[in-house]
């Protein structure tokens, strides 16, 4: 087997277990926030009076999938930093698009220099992407331990008081991931031109005999589409010309006239 083959098949085997880790992670986040709404509206339907004891009651039976989702969080960031990145299918924008094509053609090799300033803005992208994870996972982990701290919570008429106090720690925990996120979403997009700009200057890879028989195979495809799209607009200005919509028409109007009884 030679080396294209035994890494394609590596990444097959990557892609899908990354694929599985994906959903039952975003199975067990569906079910913890579907757990935490269930808690929420239990205390205050069925319980009535807030209190400290309560609470920790009702949230305590959660804590053990809550804690399987964090864990499920960190062995993610684990992944992103041993696993290569996997090229995605679809790219999710036009930038995006442009980076993967200039990539599969451009020679790398051509230009050790060119080469390294590229491999520096696509680590600098990924140190930010693993940067944003693991600011978003401390700042739950903050809210959880303070969330947990029975005395952070008060009993009788002060609770309002320490419902503010805790909302006003979520608002922290989440304002701060938020904000680093937009930045490193915004500085990601001007690394990703600046890279565009890098390939750009590279020389173009040869053309190899699999990607000729690849491109000759494309282009029979387009012929074959074009062909059966002219076909079917042949065939469907003969049925405008011979008469045939009349016929069908005439047909739908005296069967929806007779179902409701006017035929």
């Amino acid at each position: 087997m030679s080396t294209e083959a035994k890494n394609a098949k590596s990444s097959g085997k990557c892609k899908g277990f990354c694929n599985i880790y994906g959903i039952i992670t975003a199975i067990m986040l569906l079910a913890v926030g579907a757990c935490l709404i269930a808690g929420c509206l239990y205390v205050y339907f069925s319980k009535g009076e807030y209190s400290r004891e309560i609470v920790s009651e009702v949230f305590s039976a959660i804590s053990i999938p809550v804690f399987i989702c964090i864990a499920l969080v960190v062995f993610g960031l684990i992944l992103e930093i041993f696993v290569p990145a996997l090229e995605p299918s679809v790219k999710a924008d036009a930038y995006g698009i442009l980076l993967s094509r200039l990539r599969k053609s451009k020679d790398l090799g051509s230009s050790p220099e060119i080469a390294s300033l590229i491999k520096k803005e696509s680590s600098s992208r990924r140190v930010r992407k693993l940067a944003s994870m693991l600011i978003m996972l401390l700042s739950a982990c903050v809210f959880l331990i303070y969330s947990l701290n029975g005395g952070n919570w008060e009993n009788g008429e002060l609770i309002t008081d320490s419902v503010i106090k805790a909302t006003l720690v979520l608002l922290a925990c989440g304002v701060i991931p938020f904000t680093f996120t937009i930045v490193a979403i915004h500085l990601d997009r001007k690394s990703v031109l600046r890279e565009i700009e890098l390939l750009k200057s590279l020389e173009n890879k040869a053309v190899s005999d699999t990607d000729e028989k690849k491109t000759d195979r494309q282009k029979t495809v387009l012929i074959i589409r074009i062909c059966l799209l002219l076909a079917a607009v042949a065939v469907l200005i003969y049925g405008l010309t011979s008469g045939g919509t009349a016929d069908v028409l005439a047909k739908a109007k005296a069967i929806c006239t007779e179902c409701v009884g006017l035929g």
